[in-house]
């Protein structure tokens, strides 16, 4: 299956190493570009199913890349904050398997805050309750 090449640029960044400060800053720059892109077609209703199609293993090499080779970058990626971190599926997939993210380290601080985020606005919006009258009935039910 073929995979979203602006995660697979992404992946590709974050896995480099480097050894001096004008590299890093560079890592850096690519990579807040790219979350910048995804960020901005999260916000285009059209082309939101792009960045949920073959995903999960990009957005968990992202994010365990992020935690174990960036080593002189001071600016968190959250790359959760687009539209594939809306995927609760994918924030609890991060902490399981090879590439899972190690507890204690800001990473995963930023996974659990947003699985909070999300688990809040479904809670408020319940995706099963499209109709006023229906949540209207349940709102009168508590």
């Amino acid at each position: 299956m073929k995979s979203n090449p602006i995660l697979c640029r992404l992946r590709r960044n974050q896995e480099r190493t480097i050894d001096n400060a004008g590299e890093a800053g560079e890592k850096e720059f690519l990579s807040i570009s790219c979350v910048l892109f995804l960020e901005a077609v999260s916000g285009l209703q059209d082309l939101r199913h792009y960045l949920t199609f073959n995903t999960l293993d990009d957005f968990k090499k992202i994010l365990y890349a992020e935690e174990n080779y960036t080593n002189f970058v001071n600016t968190p990626i959250q790359i959760e904050n687009s539209w594939i971190g809306r995927n609760i599926e994918y924030l609890l997939q991060t902490t399981t398997g090879y590439f899972m993210i190690v507890p204690y380290y800001s990473v995963s601080l930023r996974i659990i805050q947003r699985i909070a985020d999300v688990l809040q606005v479904f809670l408020k919006h319940p995706f099963h309750m499209n109709s006023g009258q229906t949540r209207s009935r349940n709102r009168e039910s508590f």
